[in-house]
């Protein structure tokens, strides 16, 4: 279980050894995710999960993204 008291950030690197095809397509959703146009992404995440309460949590409507609900006081977000 996560504590409240800290900042969590996920982040994700491509070995620099990979095929030129997969660093480009690594450097196109990575624009995607850091522009904020992420929906689509967040959407075909959400397909993956195996847990019906997170497949059915919704994308939040913000520069950063994520899912969860919109209330930073009573909601988790990621």
């Amino acid at each position: 279980m996560l504590s409240d008291k800290y900042s969590y950030s996920l982040v994700f690197k491509i070995n620099k050894n990979s095929p030129d095809e997969i660093i480009s397509k690594w450097k196109d959703i990575k624009e995607m995710c850091e522009s904020g146009c992420n929906e689509n992404i967040v959407i075909e995440w959400l397909k993956k999960c195996d847990k019906e309460s997170i497949k059915n949590l919704p994308y939040l409507n913000r520069s950063e993204g994520g899912i969860g609900g919109e209330d930073n006081e009573l909601n988790r977000q990621m």
